[in-house]
Order: structure tokens, then sequence, then C-alpha cells
């Protein structure tokens, strides 16, 4: 720095020797001046470094050449001005290939930290022209244009230390991206079914730490791949975990579904008309077995198969009880309607039969239609007016035979006292009969009579008592709940019988005369 600063004063003391004896004498001028840029060059290309001898000497000389021309020594100062600018030429020259080694390693060195810092994606433009930069450096050094190449890596340091920093200020919120990811982790691996993702759980919390450690020591190469590995990793648990939900869900909606048809099997083998339908319910029993069995292997798909199945089955069935059902009560009361028929042979049931045929062949239409419950709905219809049909046709029966007419007859003997000793007739709890349907001694009034009260004539006293059900004594009907009066509280129960029949024939009187 000392031979720089003498050096400058002795260009400004060139300066005022050349004004005033520039024109007397023949100062060498122009060769100190080439001396002096050719230093400034080599100090330009590092020469102080890489030929740090040239650049000394060349110094030396152009210091030399001043003291001469103080000294009046024109020729010595021309010759150790040319002398100097030899000297720092070949410190140029021995420097220049040097520099642009160093400058290109520098710039390959700031390239491959950039990359460690991942500035690829983080700064590509910077980064890019960075390795653009390099290779132009690269190529100018091979053609040994040294001081270009070292320009060029002059360009490439520059955009380099401008992608690291970029990089760098990317780093919060990379940091932001990893804590998210890792809250992500620790609620996946926080549930109950985590344990079937655990491979791609472990994966991601070893990325995760890696990429934490790479973040604080500012090593951002692995970062993306980290970030995108335990995205993935977190993606493909989920979907694991999920799956497995669903399918916990769906075992729980089977076992549903199971249980149901289960008792609704339970329901169809113990019911009505199952043996119309015995294959079937067996087929049911054995696709729900499999089904049980599938769902135990946490075969819910497999499963439900079977239980549609077994659904399938079930209706089926249904079907045929219903239809078993139906033919089996169809059948039943047109039997029931061709007996009756036949034993009355005077057509007195005339209208009953036929409305009682009218409703049979509409039960029928509605089996040939499939329509099984309405078909038998109508022959459950058929039957009530058909027995209550039977119980009238009983009273012609009966009188036909001679049988005494208990109802309407007028020499009644006197009621036994030993009729009011039954003891559930004279308690104050009421007590109630319900009418049933036989082949043979089908309920009447009279027949009631004889069983609760052991003396058919009593028969009037039920009549009055459920007179808002029997609008003719001569007719009731199976299923009627007739409420049975006590006879403890009558005191003249015999004027109350006679009056009850007297009452009764004296309205069959009035029909008669209209």
């Amino acid at each position: 720095m000392a031979k720089i600063k003498k050096l400058i004063k002795f260009l400004i003391f060139i300066s005022g020797v050349v004004s005033l004896i520039s024109c007397e004498v023949e100062v060498p001028v122009r060769e100190i001046i080439n001396a002096k840029l050719s230093i400034d060059r080599a100090y330009d290309v590092k020469a102080e470094k890489y030929s740090d001898k040239n650049l000394n000497l060349a110094v030396q000389l152009l210091y030399n050449s001043h003291e001469f021309l103080k000294d009046d020594k024109i020729k010595d100062a021309l010759d150790s001005a040319v002398k100097s600018k030899e000297k720092s030429d070949a410190a140029i020259n021995e420097s220049l290939p040097l520099l642009a080694k160093d400058s290109l390693s520098e710039a390959v060195k700031i390239y491959n930290e950039a990359e460690t810092q991942n500035a690829e994606i983080f700064a590509q433009e910077d980064f890019n022209t960075t390795n653009n930069s390099i290779k132009d450096s690269e190529k100018l050094n091979n053609d040994k244009q040294y001081w270009e190449s070292h320009l060029k890596s002059k360009n490439a340091i520059a955009t380099g230390k401008a992608a690291s920093e970029k990089s760098i200020a990317a780093i919060p919120g990379l940091k932001s991206k990893i804590q998210q990811l890792e809250d992500q982790y620790n609620t996946l691996n926080s549930q109950e079914l985590s344990k079937i993702a655990e491979k791609d759980l472990d994966s991601a919390k070893q990325d995760i730490g890696k990429g934490k450690v790479e973040l604080e020591e500012k090593k951002l190469k692995n970062i993306s791949k980290y970030l995108v590995d335990i995205e993935k990793n977190l993606v493909l648990a989920k979907e694991k975990i999920d799956d497995a939900l669903n399918i916990e869900k769906k075992i729980a909606e089977e076992k549903i579904k199971i249980d149901f048809l289960i008792k609704e099997m339970a329901a169809l083998k113990t019911g009505k008309g199952k043996d119309y339908a015995a294959n079937e319910l067996n087929k049911a029993d054995n696709a729900i077995g499999e089904a049980n069995e599938l769902l135990t292997k946490r075969q819910p798909k497999e499963s439900g198969t079977k239980t549609a199945e077994a659904d399938s089955i079930i209706k089926i069935a249904k079907d045929k009880i219903r239809q078993g059902i139906a033919r089996e009560k169809l059948d039943s009361v047109s039997k029931l309607y061709e007996q009756i028929k036949i034993k009355d042979p005077d057509g007195k049931l005339k209208d009953n039969l036929d409305k009682a045929n009218s409703i049979i062949l509409s039960s029928s239409k509605s089996f040939d239609d499939k329509q099984y419950e309405e078909s038998v709905l109508k022959s459950d219809e058929a039957e009530l007016l058909l027995n209550s049909s039977s119980i009238a046709l009983v009273k012609i029966e009966d009188e036909k035979k001679g049988v005494k007419n208990e109802l309407l007859s007028g020499k009644d003997k006197e009621v036994d006292k030993d009729a009011t000793k039954n003891k559930d007739l004279v308690e104050e709890k009421p007590v109630y009969y319900v009418v049933k349907y036989r082949q043979q001694n089908t309920d009447c009034l009279w027949r009631i009579a004889e069983t609760v009260y052991k003396n058919s004539r009593l028969w009037p006293l039920i009549y009055k008592a459920n007179r808002d059900q029997i609008k003719d004594p001569d007719l009731i009907f199976p299923g009627q709940r007739f409420l049975i009066p006590n006879l403890q509280k009558r005191s003249d129960i015999n004027k109350e019988i006679n009056d009850i029949r007297n009452s009764l024939l004296q309205g069959k009187s009035d029909k008669s005369k209209k």
C-alpha cells in the first residue's frame, strides 16, 4: 500500500515534470503511464496474491524510473519504466489463470451451498442463472479467456448468494408447514385404530424429525423431499384409519341387520304356516349363519352379500307362508260354506249363504291376484257370516228334532233357587262369557245359561244384560263377550224372565203384522 501511495505521488510529480520540461526534454511519459496502467491491471487480477514477486518488482521499477527522472537520467528512467511494464504484464499473465480458477471455484462452492439450501425450489431464477454463468465461465476458462471467465464467475457468485438468501428467507414458512404436519400426525396417532397405520405414521414421524434438524442447520436440500414424503405417509395413514373406521361402521350395521333377521326368523319359525316355507326357512338360516361367520372375520362386504341373500329368501318364505295360510283359509271357508248349504235344503239361510259365497269368490280372486292378506281378511269375513248361519242352523235342526224351544216357550217352570248358589254369580265382581264356535253344540243363549247358571231357562237375563250386542236372541256370533248378570239382588227372577219373553213375543207379533 505504501508503494502505491508513492506511485501516486510519483505520477503527480511526473505530471508536473511533463508540464515543465516536455517541451525541452524527451521524457518517457508514455512508457511510465503504460507501466502504471499495467500495474493497476495487475492489482485488478490480484497479482499481489498470485504473482507478488513480479508485481513488487514492477512497482519498484516504476519507482526507480521516477528516481531516475529526478536525476535527469532520462534513458535509465525509460528502461526502468519499460521493465516495470514487462514485470507487471508477467504478473498479469501469471495471475489471470489462477484468478479465473479461484473465482470459478468460489462460484461453484456458492452454487453448491445454494443447492444444499434447495434454492432450485425457493429461488429458481437466481439458481438457474448461477448455474448458467458457471457453465459459461468454465467454457471461457477452457478457451483461456481468463478475465471473461472471472467476470462470469463473479456474476455467478452474486446470483448464487442471492439464491441462498432467498432460500434462508423461506425457513420460517417451512417451519410452520412442518408444525402443521406434526399436528396432523399427532391427531392421527391418537386415534383408536392408529395401529393399523403404524408403519406410515412412524415414517412420517422420522421425516418430521429430519426436517426439523435440517431447518435448524439451514440445510434445505432434502426439505422438499421430506415434506412430500411426510404428506404422502400421512395421507396413506389417514386412508387406512378411515377405511378401518368404515369397516367398523359397516360391521356394526351388518350386526344390526343380522340381529333383525334372526328375530324375524324366530317369529316365522314359531308362527302360523311355517311348514309352508320349511325349505326356504332352512336356507335363510344357513345364509344368516354364513353372514355371521364372515362378520367375525371382519368381512362386512361379503357378510352383506349373505344378509341380502337371507333377506331375499325370507321374503320368499313370507310370501309362501301368506299364500299357504290364505289357501288353507280359503279352502276351509269354502268347505264350511258347502257343509252349511247342504244342511239348509229349504233355503232358510239363502241370503246369508249367498252373501258368504260372494265374499268367498272375492277372496278367491284376491288369492289369484297374489293379494294373500286381503284374501285372508275376506275369508275371515265369510267365516264369521257362516258361523252365525251355523248357529242359526243348529236352532233350526233342534226345532226339527222336537227339542223344546226354551227361548219363547210360555210354559216355564219356576227358577230353581239353587241357581243363585253359584259363588261367582253372587259376588259383586263382574263375570263375562266369550261365545265359542264348535262343529257340534255351538253356543247359543240357552246353552250359555245352562253353562253358567246350570239352568237354560235363565237365558233372558243374559239377553237383557247384553242388548247392546244382541239384536236377535237367535243370532249370536263367536267372539262376542257377554256380561253374565248377578242373580243375588234379583227379588223375582221368574217375573223378570217372563217380562223379557213377553216383550220379545210382542216384538215378533208386530213384525208379522207389518
